[in-house]
C-alpha cells in the first residue's frame, strides 16, 4: 500500500509497523501485511504534476445503457463512437482540455487500453472525462480495467437504462465501492422507460445506502426530450464541482475515505482477537473455568492409579521410575489433549489465535509432561523421607522420645530404690527388696519402653501408604502449579493483546478525520461546499 499523499503515507507507515508487530507476536495472520499492502490508496492527484488539477469524472455502467452517447451529448461533439464495437468496449477514453496533461499514469497501467481525445472548450477546462468499459462485459479484463481506474476518479457517474438498471454486475461494483467516491446517477434513455422504473431505481439506490441521491433523467438523442431531460442540470452540477475549492474539498474527502478504508481494514483484521470488549471474559478467567473440572477429573484418575501402583511397589524403588509409571503415555496424552482443546476453543472463537498461543506456549507445553513427572518424583521422595502428615510425624517423634525417656526415668527410679534399700539395710535387715519388687521394676521398664514404641510403629505409615500418598501429593501439586502457570501466561498474553489494541486506537487518534470503530465514516455527510452536489453512501467501519 504505497501512497503519495503525506497523510496517507503517515497512516501507512504507522499501521504497517503495528501490523508487523502483531504478526510477529502471532495475533495477526501472516497474510495480514499483504492484505494491508493490497489496499489501493491512490488518489486522482497522483495523475498530475500540478496541484491545480482538473476534476476527474468517470462514466460507468452496463452494456447498451448509452454511456458513450451521453458523453457525446455532454461534450457537444462525438468523442466516443456509440456502437456494438465502440472503442470503450475495450478501452478507457479520456476526454480533456488541450492544456491539461495526464502526467503520471501508474507503471502498471495498460497504456494500449487508453484512448485520449483533446478539446478546447473552456467550459470543461477543469474536467477530465473518462468513458469506462462496460462493467457487465463477458471479458474479465474490462472489469479489471475499471477497477484499476476507480481510485483515480473524483466523481463517478453511474449510467443506467430502463432495461438495465437492475443489472447485478454493476450493482455489485456499486456496493463494493459505494463509499469511496462522490456519485451522480443518470437514468438514461428516459423516454424508453416509465416513471415507475425511475422511482424503482431511486428505491434501489436507497437500499444500497445512498440517501437523497443525485439522480438525473436523460432522454435518447432522438427521443422525447420534452418528457424529462436533466442533461443541463447534470452539466451544471458537474461544472459546479469543477470549481477549484470544490475539487480541493473532493480531494480532502477522498483522502479521508481512503484513510477510513485503511483503518477499517486494520480493525477488521484485528477483530475479534484484539477487540477491546469490556464484556468479554479475560483469557485467564476462561482458563480457570475450563481447568477446574479438567484438573478434578485428572486428580481422581491419578489417585486411583497411584493406589494401584502402591500395592506392588516398595520404598526402595526409584521415585523417578514410579513417577513415570504414574504419568504414563495415556496420562500424558490426556494432559496434552486438555491443553489443546482449550487452545482450539480460543482459536475457533478468534479470542486467541493459534499462532499467538504457539509462540508463547510451544516450549512450555512441550515440557509439561516432563515437569509433572519430575514434580511427582520429588513429591514421592519427600514423602519417603518424611512420611505421614506433619501432626503424625510430630506424634511419632514424641513417641520415639518417650520410648527412650520413659524407660530411662523408670530405670533411674528403680536404681534409686535399690540404692536406698542397700543404704538402709545396714541398720534394718527388712529394708532389702524382695522378688516382687524386681518383677515390678522389670515390668515398669518394659512397659515404659514398649508402649510408646508400639504406638510409634502403629502411627508410622507403611510403604504402600507412603508411596500412594507421595505419588498423589506430587502429581496433584504439579497440576495445581501447572494450572497457575498457564493462567499467568494467559494473563501476559491478555496484557499483550490489550497493548496492541490500545496501540491501534492510539494510531487512529492521530488522524481526527477517521471515524471511530463501530460508527459510520465521518465523511459520509458532504461538507458545506459539496452539499447538494454529490451523492454519498456511509460505510460501517466497525471491527
Amino acid at each position: 500500500m504505497a501512497a503519495s499523499d503525506p497523510l496517507l503515507q503517515s497512516a501507512h507507515d504507522a499501521i504497517g509497523d503495528w501490523t508487523r508487530r502483531a504478526i510477529a507476536s502471532g495475533w495477526l495472520a501472516d497474510t495480514a501485511q499483504q492484505q494491508l499492502n493490497d489496499l489501493v490508496t491512490a488518489t486522482p492527484a497522483e495523475l498530475f504534476d500540478t496541484r491545480e488539477r482538473p476534476l476527474v469524472v468517470g462514466l460507468f455502467g452496463g452494456t447498451g445503457v448509452g454511456k458513450s452517447t451521453l458523453l457525446n451529448r455532454m461534450a457537444g461533439q462525438e468523442i466516443a463512437r456509440a456502437s456494438a464495437e465502440r472503442p470503450t468496449s475495450r478501452t478507457v477514453t479520456a476526454y480533456l482540455h488541450r492544456s491539461q496533461h495526464l502526467d503520471r499514469l501508474p507503471e502498471d497501467f495498460p497504456m494500449q487500453r487508453l484512448a485520449t481525445s483533446l478539446h478546447h472548450q473552456e467550459r470543461w477546462h477543469d474536467v477530465l472525462w473518462l468513458d469506462m468499459p462496460d462493467v457487465d462485459s463477458v471479458a474479465a479484463e474490462h472489469r479489471e480495467l475499471v477497477l484499476q481506474w476507480l481510485p483515480y476518479i473524483d466523481l463517478l457517474i453511474y449510467v443506467v437504462s430502463p432495461e438495465r438498471y437492475r443489472d447485478a454486475s454493476a450493482w455489485t461494483l456499486l456496493r463494493e465501492h459505494g463509499g469511496d467516491h462522490a456519485w451522480h446517477f443518470v437514468f438514461n434513455q428516459r423516454d424508453r422507460g416509465s416513471t415507475q422504473q425511475l422511482e424503482d431505481f431511486r428505491t434501489l439506490l436507497a437500499s444500497a445506502g445512498f440517501h437523497d441521491p443525485a439522480v438525473f433523467a436523460t432522454a435518447s438523442p432522438l427521443g422525447q426530450r420534452t418528457l424529462e431531460d436533466d442533461l443541463q442540470a447534470l452539466l451544471g452540477s458537474i461544472e459546479s464541482l469543477s470549481e477549484r475549492k470544490v475539487i480541493e474539498e473532493l480531494a480532502r474527502r477522498g483522502v479521508t475515505e481512503r484513510l477510513n478504508k485503511v483503518f477499517a481494514t486494520a480493525y477488521s483484521m484485528a477483530s475479534p482477537a484484539l477487540e477491546n470488549d469490556p464484556a468479554r471474559r479475560t483469557l485467564q478467567d476462561r482458563w480457570t473455568t475450563y481447568w477446574a473440572p479438567q484438573s478434578a477429573a485428572m486428580k481422581s484418575s491419578l489417585r486411583a492409579r497411584s493406589a494401584q501402583l502402591a500395592r506392588h511397589a516398595t520404598a526402595a524403588q526409584a521415585p523417578d521410575a514410579l513417577a513415570e509409571q504414574l504419568i504414563d503415555s495415556a496420562a500424558a496424552a490426556r494432559l496434552d489433549a486438555a491443553i489443546g482443546s482449550f487452545l482450539q476453543d480460543l482459536d475457533s472463537t478468534g479470542d486467541l489465535p493459534r499462532k499467538a498461543s504457539t509462540i508463547g506456549l510451544a516450549s512450555w507445553r512441550g515440557s509439561a509432561v516432563a515437569r509433572v513427572r519430575t514434580d511427582t518424583a520429588q513429591g514421592l521422595a519427600e514423602e519417603i523421607a518424611h512420611p505421614g502428615s506433619p501432626m503424625r510425624r510430630l506424634a511419632i517423634r514424641w513417641l520415639g522420645a518417650a520410648a527412650t525417656g520413659l524407660p530411662t526415668l523408670a530405670l533411674l527410679w528403680v536404681s534409686w530404690r535399690v540404692f536406698n534399700a542397700f543404704r538402709t539395710a545396714a541398720t534394718d535387715a527388712a529394708a532389702y527388696l524382695d522378688i516382687n519388687f524386681a518383677v515390678t521394676a522389670v515390668l515398669l521398664i518394659l512397659v515404659s519402653w514398649a508402649l510408646p514404641w508400639w504406638l510409634a510403629r502403629r502411627l508410622t505409615p507403611g510403604d504402600e501408604v507412603v508411596i500412594q500418598r507421595g505419588l498423589q501429593a506430587g502429581a496433584e501439586k504439579s497440576l495445581e502449579q501447572w494450572g497457575r502457570q498457564m493462567s499467568e501466561h494467559l494473563s501476559r498474553l491478555e496484557v499483550e493483546r490489550q497493548g496492541l489494541a490500545a496501540d491501534l486506537d492510539e494510531i487512529r487518534a492521530q488522524f481526527p478525520s477517521v471515524a471511530a470503530p463501530g460508527t459510520t465514516r465521518s465523511s459520509a455527510t458532504p461538507s458545506q461546499p459539496l452539499q447538494g452536489l454529490i451523492s454519498t453512501r456511509p460505510l460501517d467501519v466497525s471491527r
